[in-house]
């Protein structure tokens, strides 16, 4: 569980949003069989969008709104050692890819997936080849778009593969629609370098129209606090499916997260376009985030 406050403003210096937000998201895996090769994954959460699992309190701008859906609900099966295949309301596959260049977290696609992850014969930690449906961007509900299966615009074809101790490359091949996206993600953990603990390189291109992007990223650990900053460029062919946070252009963001008390965190996201910002849905932006950890609370009173 999670409460927001959110504060926009668009290119021309206008609030768009000064609200209190609150989510719920629950997740869960149940197995059907005593060997663990069958199994249910359940993905239930707030919101009303592909690109948001949030719900507006009406404390602010916006009405108060309550949708409480089911996301991703998948069929999984195991075949044999290191082989999934999964059926029905998915989350994207994005290996070290975030969802600043690729799809936002709480998007979905309704479709088939085979993932193997056998690095002792494919030289590769994992292949992951996805198709399906991908749309239905303001229904989240799977049970009011399963009728979508068996319907195809989507594939993609995803390789993931560790370079050396801390390093490791994700490689994508997309179709959606009949534009074709090429996406690279270079993951790196950086300590000896002390400014920087971790590293993260982001491209992409992408057919129909010509269009690319980047983005490059840095983590580093300051006592209890984690603090994450980098640059985007997002092109505006893109759509609203990628991270809410970014949207379209060229941002610069820094994000700070902690422990408050045991299951409790708190965020403070903060993010800029950079340069000409005419046209831009999103000029500043500003999240203030505290999350409780509900499953680990029952645990620690258990364990009492």
């Amino acid at each position: 569980m999670a409460a927001r406050y959110r504060h926009l403003q668009n290119a021309s210096g206008i609030t768009t949003a000064d609200q209190l937000q609150l989510r719920e998201a629950l997740r869960a895996r149940f197995t059907l069989d005593t060997r663990d090769r069958f199994a249910v994954r359940v993905g239930a959460s707030s919101g009303s969008a592909f690109v948001s699992s949030w719900n507006s309190t009406g404390v602010g701008t916006g009405d108060r709104v309550w949708p409480f859906q089911v996301r991703h609900l998948s069929l999984a099966l195991q075949p044999a050692a290191g082989i999934e295949v999964q059926a029905g309301s998915l989350e994207f596959a994005r290996g070290d890819a975030s969802e600043i260049i690729g799809y936002d977290s709480d998007g979905y696609v309704t479709g088939e997936r085979v993932g193997v992850r056998r690095p002792d014969r494919l030289g590769l930690d994992e292949i992951v080849v996805t198709a399906g449906y991908v749309g239905d961007f303001n229904q989240p509900n799977f049970f009011h778009r399963y009728d979508r299966l068996g319907e195809w615009n989507y594939a993609q074809a995803l390789a993931r593969r560790s370079l050396s101790a801390g390093v490791s490359l994700t490689g994508e091949f997309e179709h959606l629609d009949g534009a074709q996206t090429v996406r690279a993600a270079l993951q790196a953990r950086t300590t000896r370098l002390r400014v920087v603990d971790a590293i993260t390189l982001e491209i992409y291109g992408r057919s129909q129209p010509s269009a690319g992007g980047a983005h490059l990223g840095g983590q580093k650990r300051l006592g209890p606090v984690t603090v994450r900053a980098g640059l985007a460029q997002i092109d505006e062919k893109t759509g609203q499916v990628n991270s809410d946070r970014f949207g379209a252009g060229r941002r610069a963001y820094v994000h700070l997260s902690g422990p408050v008390y045991r299951n409790l965190t708190l965020q403070i996201w903060a993010g800029h376009a950079l340069g000409h910002s005419d046209g831009l849905r999103i000029r500043t932006r500003v999240d203030v985030i505290v999350e409780y950890d509900v499953l680990g609370g029952i645990r620690d009173a258990t364990e009492r």
